[in-house]
């Protein structure tokens, strides 16, 4: 497994952890590949975590600060967010969703925003 991301963001960094404490609980090897100034590491390989900055919209939906998308195509899991906080937060999603067992199927998503304008953790 491939977890792909910015790890000079320390807020994407933190959400990470908690992925890779998830699947080292999971018994699952991972190597960490990093994103450079917004640049992708390469060619993605086929099974891989990319966790990302980017645009989150859907359709004519705004984009909302801290929000997140969890999407799975094929063997590989993007999870996305507009902003630092965002993509942590989809972090955080994704490592309890591994700690319960739950994945996604091919083509499945799981968006989220927040229900406030702030939210703490």
């Amino acid at each position: 497994m491939n977890l792909i991301y910015d790890h000079a963001d320390p807020v994407v960094s933190f959400g990470v952890g908690q992925i890779k404490q998830s699947l080292k609980r999971k018994g699952v090897y991972f190597v960490e590949r990093f994103l450079e100034h917004g640049h992708g590491p390469g060619p993605l390989p086929e099974r891989c975590i990319v966790v990302r900055k980017t645009d989150v919209r859907g359709g004519d939906d705004p984009v909302e600060a801290e929000s997140f998308r969890i999407r799975r195509r094929g063997r590989r899991i993007y999870i996305e967010g507009p902003d630092s906080r965002g993509v942590m937060y989809g972090c955080l999603e994704w490592a309890e969703r591994l700690a319960r067992g739950q994945d996604l199927r091919d083509g499945e998503e799981v968006a989220q925003k927040p229900a406030l304008a702030i939210r703490g953790i």
